[in-house]
């Protein structure tokens, strides 16, 4: 993908930030990941958020391949928000060859395989989705999950992502479907957040699985 292809782009809420506002807090947030270097990544992730809000897209996407430097789960994240950018500007080709990129890395955490689940359902692609939801439990402890009397758990969230996605294939209920029925049932996931594509709670003006609901900030 080359950053030139891409024009001003949304992220799907609506900003009372000008755009300089917008390129000041980017700058501000680069300034700060030169400060603190243990947090680089996940800071410069941030700051491609607010580039690419402002529509300043050749500055985010500079900024992700940036990331993507760095390896582990920030580089997990900048895979996925590279894909979702080349899906919302019609490059399908360029999508899926970061996410095929990502699947290569490994399992590094749930977030970053769970947004892609998300996103791929979204999509209609309930197959490609099923195999992110997969991945996206590979590290989740399902037996914790399933434990009468365990606390509510935002890892619930992929394995209900993966079951609705196996219900649109017709595919049969498996034992991770009865685990996600039992997390369901005994109310292991928190029922005050909005939906994920809605605004946050939080009064960010981000959609709330870009903010309190990423995995990210789940950490």
């Amino acid at each position: 993908m080359t950053a030139s292809r891409f024009p001003p782009t949304n992220l799907g809420f609506v900003s009372t930030k000008s755009a300089e506002e917008l390129c000041a807090l980017a700058q501000e947030l680069e300034q700060d990941a030169a400060r603190y270097p243990d947090e680089r990544g996940e800071i410069l992730l941030e700051a491609a958020h607010q580039w690419e809000s402002a529509g300043q897209v050749d500055q985010a996407v500079a900024l992700l391949r940036e990331v993507l430097t760095l390896g582990g789960e920030d580089a997990g994240f900048a895979r996925y928000s590279l894909a979702e950018l080349c899906f919302k500007q019609s490059a399908d080709s360029d999508a899926w060859e970061h996410l095929r990129a990502l699947d290569e890395m490994g399992p590094t955490s749930t977030g970053p395989a769970a947004l892609v689940g998300e996103l791929l359902e979204e999509r209609g692609e309930y197959e490609a989705a099923a195999h992110w939801f997969d991945r996206a439990i590979e590290t989740v402890d399902l037996e914790a999950i399933a434990k009468p009397g365990a606390g509510p758990s935002l890892a619930a969230m992929p394995l209900f992502g993966r079951q609705r996605c196996r219900a649109k294939l017709g595919l049969p209920v498996d034992e991770v479907d009865r685990v996600a029925d039992s997390a369901r049932e005994q109310g292991r996931v928190h029922s005050w957040p909005p939906g994920r594509n809605q605004m946050c709670w939080c009064g960010s003006e981000r959609k709330y699985k870009k903010c309190c609901g990423a995995p990210a900030t789940a950490r």
